[in-house]
């Protein structure tokens, strides 16, 4: 049991864990408090191996997308993705009604914020998308992660590691300006987006 100088509003007030068998604890580490998969009937992701490596275009900045179908007429509430490092910015959209790529006509929802550690974030939404059984829906980000190059957290399969990894075209889309998107898995076979 490990006590962070950070306070107690961090982890589990101020405590995290680690593990007798990690032979790497201070050295390049990262610590991952997730909120519970209860607090949402459904959860939509791709990624169920998590953030593996880093994708970017030379740029602090890039926006990437996930095109997901309604499991049911429900409420799009919150949004969750990894940052790189400290006092990242975020932008996010939610585009009801997709076709053709992540975007269409007029985004449901805006929402824009900074994120003081670098992590896995939930992010509940201003208000509420709702949604259609059946009906496409993308959430897209813009983040900016002021000192790295490789916004993008994805995953990627790696033999012996993430070898697990699965992805299918129309899943998952990366952009250097928001306007001209690329189906990941055509750069990266079975690969997605961490969102």
């Amino acid at each position: 049991i490990v006590k962070n100088s950070w306070g107690t509003s961090w982890g589990e007030n101020g405590f995290f864990y680690v593990s007798y068998y990690d032979s790497l604890i201070g050295r390049d580490n990262a610590f991952f408090n997730a909120e519970s998969a209860d607090n949402y009937y459904h959860i939509y992701q791709y990624d169920p191996l998590g953030w593996i490596v880093s994708y970017g275009d030379n740029s602090e900045s890039a926006y990437f997308a996930n095109v997901f179908t309604a499991l049911s007429e429900e409420d799009l509430s919150a949004v969750s993705f990894y940052t790189a490092s400290p006092n990242s910015q975020y932008q996010l959209f939610i585009f009801n009604g997709v076709q053709n790529g992540p975007v269409s006509s007029n985004a449901a929802i805006s929402q824009s914020g900074s994120i003081s550690f670098p992590g896995y974030h939930t992010i509940p939404l201003s208000s509420s998308v709702r949604l259609q059984k059946g009906e496409r829906f993308s959430v897209v980000v813009k983040l900016t992660t002021p000192g790295y190059k490789f916004p993008v957290a994805i995953e990627y399969p790696i033999s012996g590691f993430s070898s697990g990894a699965r992805a299918t075209a129309g899943q998952s889309y990366v952009s250097s300006s928001g306007s001209l998107w690329t189906d990941i898995t055509s750069l990266y076979p079975n690969t997605n987006v961490c969102l």
